[in-house]
C-alpha cells in the first residue's frame, strides 16, 4: 500500500499536524483540506447521529481514509480502498496520549505539535511504502542572507544541508551533530518553507536544495 499523505485535523475543521509526501500541486496542505473533510463528517453526523461515520473519500484514484478519535480524526491518504486500520489507531492514540489537554484548549499555533512529527514519520515509514513520486520541489533559495535570517533553532540544520546539498535525515544529523529527532523536526520545516526539497533515492529519504 502506498502512503501519500498523512493529515490531524481537530474537531473545529483547523489542521493540528500534516505531513504530504507528493508535491502540492498533487496533494492539498492541511489548511485547504482540513475544511472539506470537516465538512463532510458533518454532514454524515447530521444523516447518521454517530460522530465519525464517514471513513473515507475517494478522489480520482485516491483514498482518503478517516478515523474519528473524540476530539480530533486522523487522515491516511492512499493508493487503496483497503482502510489501514492498524495504522490509523496508531497514530491517533499516540498523539491523544501525548497531547489530550493540549488538543482540548489549542490557540492555533502550529509549533504546538512539531514534536510529534518525528514518531508520526516513524509510524508511518514501518507500515506504508511512502510515494513520493512527484518529488517536492523547492521554491526558494537557501543562500547566506536566508541562514542569517532563520530561527536559531534552524541554523544548524540549515547549514548542515547547505554543506551536503543533498542528504538523508542521519547524514545531516551527523553533519550538524544535533540529535536525530531535532533533525527531521528541522528538515520538515525547512522543506514547509520552501527551502529545502524532498524525494525518495534508492528507499531512502533525502532532502535537497
Amino acid at each position: 500500500m502506498k502512503l501519500y499523505a498523512c493529515y490531524l485535523i481537530g474537531a473545529d475543521g483547523r489542521p493540528l499536524i500534516w505531513q504530504v509526501f507528493q508535491s502540492p500541486d498533487h496533494l492539498p496542505e492541511g489548511g485547504l483540506l482540513a475544511p472539506l473533510l470537516t465538512s463532510i463528517q458533518g454532514v454524515s453526523m447530521d444523516l447518521v447521529k454517530q460522530e465519525g461515520s464517514a471513513e473515507k473519500m475517494v478522489l480520482a484514484g485516491i483514498t482518503y481514509h478517516m478515523q474519528w478519535m473524540d476530539t480530533f480524526f486522523v487522515v491516511l491518504v492512499t493508493d487503496t480502498e483497503e482502510k489501514p486500520n492498524k495504522v490509523l489507531n496508531q497514530v491517533g492514540r499516540q498523539f491523544l496520549q501525548k497531547y489530550h489537554d493540549k488538543i482540548v484548549m489549542w490557540n492555533g499555533d502550529v509549533n504546538t505539535f512539531k514534536d510529534f512529527v518525528s514518531p508520526l514519520l516513524t509510524i508511518l515509514e514501518k507500515n506504508f511504502e511512502m510515494d513520493t513520486s512527484q518529488s517536492i520541489i523547492p521554491t526558494k533559495q537557501l543562500d547566506t542572507i536566508s541562514l542569517f535570517n532563520l530561527e536559531k533553532d534552524l541554523k544548524e540544520t540549515a547549514l548542515a544541508i547547505f554543506s551536503l546539498t543533498s542528504a538523508t535525515p542521519e547524514e545531516v544529523a551527523k553533519e550538524s551533530g544535533e540529535p536525530l529527532d531535532n533533525v527531521k523536526v528541522n528538515l520538515e520545516k525547512l522543506k514547509e518553507m520552501g527551502y529545502v526539497g524532498f524525494k525518495v533515492i534508492d528507499s531512502r529519504p533525502t532532502f535537497f536544495l
